[in-house]
C-alpha cells in the first residue's frame, strides 16, 4: 500500500515549489512505476528534452497510465 487514505492524483499542471518549513512528514509513497509515469507525463506535458523517448515509454506502461496523458492533452 501506498499509505494514503484514499485513492489521490498529481496535478501535472499544477507544478509549485513549497517552503522547507512548509513540507511535513510523509504522508504517502509513489512506487518506482507510477513515478516513471509521473516523469513521462511531464516530460511531455512541459515538453521537456527526451520527450519522443518519454513517448515511445507509453507504450509499455499501464492503460490508466495512458489515461492520464489523454486527459491532460485533450
Amino acid at each position: 500500500m501506498n499509505g494514503l487514505e484514499k485513492r489521490s492524483e498529481v496535478m501535472i499542471d499544477k507544478i509549485q515549489t513549497i517552503p522547507v518549513d512548509k513540507i511535513g512528514g510523509e504522508i504517502g509513497r509513489a512506487s518506482d512505476e507510477e513515478m516513471l509515469a509521473i516523469n513521462r507525463v511531464l516530460a511531455i506535458f512541459w515538453d521537456l528534452p527526451n520527450q519522443r523517448a518519454a513517448w515511445q515509454g507509453f507504450q509499455r506502461l499501464p492503460q490508466d497510465d495512458l489515461r492520464v496523458l489523454h486527459w491532460l492533452v485533450s
